[in-house]
């Protein structure tokens, strides 16, 4: 399938939390990541909260053609993308390497440092793809996921971006 065409990027909405489920669901297919699955909830809190953002690819028939959950912590200078999602007909494609490149720019523009993210240690896929966007690992963490599956901490120093100051 060739690349969609991308209207824009965007920040989630309420409005959007549907469209968030499915493609979740989509890229995440299978009981072995059905406990780790963001809920309707969780998005409702991801899009309200003021520690995080919930950056989105709209295509342009607006659908959304992929997501990533960014959180902050207080006095802290590391940010850390909790969830990235792209529909696996457009994995491949680059969207998700636009939507890792986009929190960072968010994360450094916040005055973060670094980003720091977890994989699961088993899917080599995922991290070979963080490797090319520059992650290094940082730590094993044992047991980690539910099911006691192992995971890796993963993170990333950013370029140092002054913070976006408005009037």
């Amino acid at each position: 399938m060739p690349p969609p065409i991308i209207a824009c990027l965007d920040h989630a909405e309420l409005a959007d939390v549907a469209a968030l489920r499915t493609l979740e669901a989509a890229a995440f297919p299978g009981d072995a990541y059905l406990h780790e699955r963001l809920e309707t909830r969780q998005f409702r809190h991801l899009i309200r909260h003021g520690h995080a953002e919930l950056p989105v690819l709209r295509g342009a028939d607006g659908g959304l053609l992929g997501y990533a959950a960014l959180l902050y912590r207080r006095r802290s200078t590391s940010a850390r993308l909790y969830s990235l999602a792209v529909p696996p007909a457009y994995q491949g494609v680059g969207l998700g390497a636009l939507l890792v490149a986009w929190c960072e720019s968010l994360a450094a523009a916040r005055g973060c440092s670094r980003m720091l993210l977890e994989a699961l240690a088993s899917n080599t896929t995922l991290l070979r793809f963080y490797h090319a966007q520059g992650y290094t690992l940082q730590k094993l963490l044992p047991g980690y996921y539910s099911g006691g599956q192992d995971g890796l901490r993963l993170v990333k120093a950013l370029p140092d971006i002054p913070p976006i100051r408005t009037p």
